[in-house]
C-alpha cells in the first residue's frame, strides 16, 4: 500500500475537529461554554478586528475551557450585546487565557488556510491567509 500524503493529511487533520454535542450537555454546561466563546469572541474582536474574528472556533474555546480550568485565572463574567446578537444581551467570560488563545487562534488559522492552499489550491483559502498574515505582522 503506497502512502498518500494528501489523504493522510485530510483524513486526519486536527484543527477543526471539535464540535459541541449539545444534546449530551446540560442546559447550564451549555450556556457556561457559550459564555467562553462569546468571551473569546470579544477578544478576537478587540485584539484583530472583524478580520481575526472571522477565524473563530469551537477548538479554541476548548482550549480557554482548558487552560481556565489548569491555571484557574481571575474570569470576568459580564452580559453584552454584539454584531451576532444585537436584540438582547448574553453571558461573557473573559479571562487572561482568552486574550492568549485569541492570539493563538488567529496564527492556526492562517496555517490551516496555507494548508488547503497548498493540498488543495483553494483561492479563498489562500486569500484569508494573506489577510492573517498582515494581521500576525501588526
Amino acid at each position: 500500500m503506497l502512502y498518500d500524503k494528501r489523504k493522510w493529511r485530510y483524513e486526519f487533520s486536527m484543527y477543526g475537529y471539535i464540535v459541541v454535542d449539545q444534546p449530551e450537555l446540560k442546559f447550564r454546561e451549555f450556556d457556561k461554554y457559550r459564555s467562553y466563546y462569546c468571551g473569546l469572541c470579544d477578544s478576537l474582536a478587540e485584539a484583530h478586528g472583524l478580520k481575526g474574528q472571522i477565524s473563530l472556533s469551537y477548538d479554541m474555546t476548548f482550549l480557554v475551557i482548558l487552560l481556565t480550568g489548569l491555571y484557574e485565572p481571575e474570569t470576568i463574567y459580564s452580559e453584552e450585546r454584539c454584531v451576532t446578537h444585537p436584540l438582547r444581551k448574553h453571558p461573557v467570560r473573559r479571562n487572561v487565557v482568552s486574550d492568549y488563545v485569541a492570539d493563538m487562534n488567529v496564527l492556526l488559522t492562517y496555517y490551516k488556510c496555507m494548508d488547503d492552499w497548498y493540498d488543495e489550491k483553494k483561492v479563498l483559502k489562500r486569500t484569508y491567509a494573506g489577510v492573517l498574515k498582515k494581521i500576525l505582522k501588526a
